[in-house]
């Protein structure tokens, strides 16, 4: 006799497999989404696993735009400028 957490692990495997969401694959399987959730929450956590991650630096330093707005109404934009970039300009500018 095949026990529910047995069954249930078989909906959550199939589910896992077919690309739905949980709505739709308990819609199309007749199954409560509720009991879909309960047996997710109960028998998922025993299921976790750590998935690798890997990081890579972007190729080039993000960039960004600068705009200075100046005492008498002129402001000046700056597009495609790095942060390290904008820190130097705003050190010169303070002095």
């Amino acid at each position: 006799m095949t026990s529910k957490a047995d069954t249930w692990r078989r909906h959550l495997d199939t589910w896992r497999s077919s690309g739905q969401t949980i709505a739709a694959f308990c819609r199309r399987h007749g199954l409560s989404y509720a009991r879909f959730m309960y047996w997710q929450r109960r028998l998922g956590a025993a299921r976790t696993e750590l998935v690798p991650v890997h990081v890579q630096a972007p190729d080039r330093p993000a960039t960004r735009s600068v705009e200075l707005t100046c005492a008498g109404g002129m402001v000046l934009r700056i597009d495609g400028v790095s942060v390290p970039e904008i820190a130097a300009l705003i050190r010169a500018l303070s002095c």
